[in-house]
C-alpha cells in the first residue's frame, strides 16, 4: 500500500478542527452515556424556546463533540467513522468496559480491504486482535452511543511523516497519547505561573482575562493552554460565538 505525503510548506490559513456534532433523539440520555465515558462537560446551556446544546470534549483532544435540540437537521444515529487515538487500543477497550460500555473486541487491517464487515478505514474486513506487529494505524476497536453514532479507537503510537507541525505542536504526554500542549516559548508569565498553580489558580486567570477585555490572541493562547491540558474548559466554547450566549462553566 502506497503512502501519500503531502511536502507543500507553503504557510496556510490556520483551520483547527473544534466541534463535531452528533444528532440524538434524548439529550439527557446522551448526557449520561457521555459523561459516563470519562469526557469533560464543557457546557449545558438551554434557552427559553426549547433550545439545548451540550458540549463535551474527551480527555487529552483539542475537538469536542456538540449535540442537543435545535442544533441539526441529521438522524439520530446517523453519525458514523468518528475517530479517537489512544496510544494503547488495550488499555483504552478495558478502560471502556470497566464502565460499561458494549465495545467490540480489538481488531486489525489485514491485507484485504473486502468483506462483510462494517467499514472502518481500512474496508470491510476486520481481523481479530491487534495488529501482531502492533503498527501504528492499523488496530482498532469499536463502540457506539444510545443512538447508534459510531465511533472507533484507532491505536497511534508514531506519526507519519508530515503529520505535526513541530514549530507549534509539542507531545508532553506520559503516556505519550498525543495530547498537545502549546510551545513554552513565549508564553506569557502569568499563563506559565497558571499552569503549575492548582484549578483555583486556572479559574482565576480565566476571569482575569475577562474583565480585562484581553486581545483575540491573548485568549486564544490561554484557552490553547487550558484546553490542551484538560485543567479546565476553554475561555467560550465554539457555540458561545455563534449564540452570543455567556459560558458559566468555569468554576473554582
Amino acid at each position: 500500500m502506497s503512502t501519500a505525503i503531502n511536502s507543500q510548506t507553503t504557510q496556510s490559513i490556520d483551520m483547527k478542527l473544534e466541534v463535531i456534532v452528533v444528532p440524538v433523539s434524548d439529550v439527557d440520555r446522551a448526557k449520561a452515556f457521555y459523561a459516563g465515558l470519562g469526557w469533560r462537560l464543557d457546557a449545558d446551556f438551554a434557552g427559553d424556546d426549547g433550545y439545548r446544546v451540550i458540549q463535551f470534549t474527551p480527555p487529552g483532544s483539542g475537538a469536542s463533540v456538540i449535540f442537543g435540540k435545535n442544533v441539526t437537521d441529521a438522524r439520530p444515529g446517523s453519525a458514523q467513522g468518528l475517530y479517537l487515538i489512544v496510544s494503547d487500543i488495550k488499555a483504552a477497550r478495558e478502560d471502556l468496559r470497566r464502565r460499561g460500555v458494549d465495545i467490540s473486541e480489538v481488531f486489525h487491517a489485514g491485507d484485504v480491504q473486502t468483506g462483510n464487515d462494517e467499514p472502518y478505514l481500512f474496508g470491510r474486513h476486520r481481523v481479530a486482535g491487534a495488529d501482531p506487529e502492533r503498527r501504528s494505524y492499523r488496530s482498532y476497536a469499536s463502540f457506539r452511543d444510545p443512538d447508534g453514532n459510531g465511533w472507533l479507537f484507532q491505536e497511534v503510537t508514531t506519526r507519519l511523516p508530515g503529520r505535526i507541525d513541530a514549530s507549534t505542536t509539542t507531545f508532553a504526554s506520559r503516556r505519550g497519547s498525543g495530547k498537545r500542549f502549546p510551545a513554552r516559548r513565549g508564553r506569557p508569565r502569568r499563563i506559565r505561573e497558571a499552569a503549575r498553580s492548582p484549578r483555583r489558580g486556572l479559574a482565576d486567570l480565566v476571569r482575569r482575562v475577562h474583565r480585562s477585555g484581553a486581545d483575540g490572541r491573548t485568549a486564544a493562547r490561554v484557552n490553547g493552554l487550558l484546553h490542551g491540558m484538560g485543567h479546565i474548559r476553554a475561555l467560550r466554547p465554539p457555540w458561545c460565538v455563534a449564540t452570543g450566549a455567556e459560558d458559566s462553566t468555569v468554576g473554582d
